[in-house]
């Protein structure tokens, strides 16, 4: 999956880099009063990333047992929210666009165990016990991001955004459900509720209105700061190491920073022609 999201990244950047070299129309308004700032709200999935599918995996081993199982890993779609500011830059050479902002994470990890405990003096007699359960744990986060980007403009109404940032996400809550004890079934979760990592991710934009953008994306962590000792890709939960990706759908909100009315213009339109007519001057 991340050959795929690099593959497709390049090839958007090449692509969108000999789009670039033509002239279109401005994508956001320049007209005064309009700053180069603006709104983000977006909502979308998460779902994690996992590769661990293995059959008769030692588990724990103790003096007494040997406990193996078959492990097989995955994920249910979460729940994405956010809101957020943006910044761009016209004349700027690499960077032209920077996000931050605050969102609702939730991850969903799942995994189906077929365990069974062996005596380690002859592992090849019967097993000594069965289990077998689905195991869940549902994580919600409250996630702090910030942006880097770089705008490909397609056409007058279009354009293709590549870009990687960094994120901090605290668990606030959750829940677990599994009947194993996690001692014995050898579980290990994350042992901090705050963790920082970074992510890439590939936007494309479509312009709806003067003000207003479309901006469909697809964004995967790459690594996790979390632990320093050990810094690596995914989390582990269960006997799996789980990797976010989330597919959201944000729309751009790019408007003047005041507004005036038809009745505030109108106001002001009459006052003026009575100041003029005050301030006529009288030849005779």
């Amino acid at each position: 999956m991340k050959r795929l999201l690099a593959i497709i990244l390049l090839f958007s950047a090449v692509y969108a880099k000999a789009q670039y070299d033509r002239v279109f129309t401005p994508l956001f308004e320049e007209r005064p009063g309009y700053p180069n700032t603006g709104w983000i709200v977006g909502l979308g999935a998460t779902y994690n990333l996992n590769n661990t599918n293995e059959d008769n995996m030692l588990l724990k081993q103790s003096s007494d047992s040997l406990f193996y199982g078959d492990v097989k890993s995955s994920s249910f779609l979460g729940i994405y929210g956010e809101v957020g500011r943006f910044h761009y830059f016209r004349n700027a050479v690499i960077i032209n666009n920077i996000d931050y902002g605050l969102a609702f994470k939730q991850l969903k990890h799942y995994q189906e165990l077929n365990a069974y405990l062996l005596s380690p003096q002859d592992p090849t007699a019967d097993t000594l016990r069965f289990y077998d359960e689905d195991a869940k744990y549902n994580d919600l986060n409250i996630t702090a991001h910030f942006n880097f980007n770089r705008i490909f403009q397609m056409s007058n109404y279009s354009f293709i955004m590549p870009g990687f940032g960094v994120h901090g996400d605290f668990r606030f809550g959750g829940k677990k459900s599994y009947e194993l004890d996690a001692d014995v079934a050898n579980y290990t979760f994350p042992e901090k509720n705050f963790k920082v990592a970074v992510h890439a991710k590939l936007a494309f934009g479509f312009k709806l209105t003067r003000e207003t953008f479309l901006v469909p994306s697809v964004e995967i962590q790459l690594y996790d700061f979390s632990n320093l000792d050990s810094i690596g890709i995914g989390r582990n939960y269960f006997h799996s190491k789980y990797n976010p990706i989330i597919f959201a759908v944000k729309y751009y909100i790019h408007r003047p920073m005041r507004r005036n009315s038809c009745a505030e213009f109108d106001n002001r339109v009459n006052m003026d022609r009575k100041r003029r007519r005050k301030t006529g001057v009288r030849m005779f």
